[in-house]
C-alpha cells in the first residue's frame, strides 16, 4: 500500500510520521460498488491513523497457487478521512497484495476481516 512520497530526505524528515494500528473492513458491494472486478470494501482505521475508509479493488489475479491455496493477488484504490496527530485530511491510497509504504497483514473471509498496519505517512511541504 502506497500513499504519499516526497523527492528529499530533507523534506522527508520533516513531513513524515511512522504510524501502527488496526483496521477493520467488510463488504462494501452492491449497487454502488464501481470496482471493476465486483469488490468493494469499507472500514475504520484505528491507532496513529484514524477514520473511515471505503475502497475498491481494481483487479484481482490469482497465481499458479491459488486452487492450493485460496490466496488471489489484488489492487486497490482506497480513501480513507483521517486524522493522524492533531492533523486531518484525506489519504488517497494505492493498494497491491505485495509492497508498499504501509504494509498491512490480516484476513478478508466471508465479507469481513481485521488487519494490523505499520508505516509511514508523508504530507507535502510548501
Amino acid at each position: 500500500m502506497s500513499v504519499l512520497l516526497l523527492t528529499s530526505a530533507a523534506e522527508a524528515e520533516a513531513a513524515c510520521r511512522t504510524v501502527s494500528g488496526r483496521y477493520t473492513e467488510r463488504d462494501a458491494g452492491g449497487a454502488g460498488c464501481a470496482s471493476p472486478v465486483g469488490l468493494c470494501i469499507a472500514g475504520e482505521y484505528r491507532g496513529d491513523v484514524r477514520g473511515a475508509f471505503d475502497g475498491a479493488a481494481t483487479a484481482l489475479i490469482p497465481t499458479a497457487d491459488t486452487t492450493s491455496s485460496g490466496v488471489v493477488l489484488f489492487t486497490s484504490d482506497s480513501t480513507i478521512t483521517a486524522h493522524i496527530g492533531n492533523r486531518s485530511g484525506t489519504l488517497v491510497v494505492k493498494n497491491a497484495g505485495a509492497s508498499g509504504a504501509i504494509r498491512a497483514s490480516g484476513t478478508f473471509v466471508d465479507g469481513a476481516g481485521t488487519s494490523e498496519y505499520t508505516g509511514t505517512v508523508c504530507r507535502p511541504t510548501t
